[in-house]
């Protein structure tokens, strides 16, 4: 249904915001952790009855299936693929003149958000399939990607509110 190039690029997408958020995420973590590495630290944690093991820190803030950043990954590409929907729908509307109401216009790029997401992201867990082929390039050819993301994120946010002043 949906070709695979598509399919390809919008993993990429999902990918580097992935990357994104896991580094803003260590990027926090990391002032805590050594924080407990500190005597100070181990101390406070000592009394609280806390127990933090580093390497389960920093490897749940890596694992692609069951963290936090994952969802805000997610939550980007559907906002990104709802605008994409709703642009569309917008552009379609201007040029053939027909009107729809906005309620309607949003469950429709709502409904087909969800649908290019699944086709693209979910089924099979396609993204983690994608995730292994894309850490296995290049560093040269993952900046480009991330040039590309960061251009591709700027062209979807114009061609949206180009759509609305139509």
């Amino acid at each position: 249904m949906i070709t695979r190039n598509i399919a390809l690029f919008w993993n990429l997408l999902h990918f580097n915001i992935f990357k994104l958020e896991t580094f803003i995420a260590k990027s926090i973590v990391q002032p805590v952790l050594v924080f407990i590495k500190l005597k100070d630290g181990k101390e406070y944690y000592e009394q609280t009855d806390v127990n933090i093991e580093e390497e389960g820190i920093l490897e749940e803030l890596v694992n692609p299936i069951e963290m936090s950043n994952r969802i805000i990954a997610d939550t980007v590409m559907f906002f990104l693929a709802f605008m994409l929907h709703y642009a569309a729908i917008n552009i379609f509307l201007a040029i053939t003149g027909a009107a729809l109401s906005k309620a309607i216009l949003i469950g429709i790029a709502v409904i087909g958000a969800i649908a290019f997401n699944y086709e693209t992201l979910y089924k099979e867990y396609r993204f983690l399939e994608h995730q292994s082929l894309l850490k296995k390039t290049s560093s040269l050819r993952k900046k480009l990607y991330a040039l590309a993301t960061a251009f591709s994120i700027l062209g979807i946010f114009f061609v949206t509110a180009f759509s609305t002043i139509l």
